[in-house]
């Protein structure tokens, strides 16, 4: 193993975007889904951003080489250098 990585802040933010983006289309949600879905949904994407949230689940990414994988950078920076969302 070459790194472990918790993306369980990531996925929180993932899931408040999908769940925004889910109430910002609901006109059109509603033309083919009924409000039991519409509930269903919102409630799934609410408590699971939640819980990825203060912690109560958690993913985990990690990185296998079969060979020395001497060529990985030593941090994480590179991933964020041009990045400007970093909050």
């Amino acid at each position: 193993m070459i790194d472990a990585e918790s993306l369980r802040r990531h996925y929180a933010r993932t899931l408040e975007h999908w769940a925004k983006n889910f109430e910002d289309s609901i006109s059109e949600i509603r033309k083919t889904k009924d409000e039991t879905f519409i509930r269903m949904w919102r409630l799934y994407l609410n408590s699971c951003a939640a819980s990825f949230h203060v912690g109560n689940i958690d993913i985990h990414q990690f990185i296998f080489s079969k060979g020395l994988a001497d060529d990985i950078p030593w941090t994480r920076k590179y991933l964020y250098e041009d990045n400007k969302i970093n909050s």
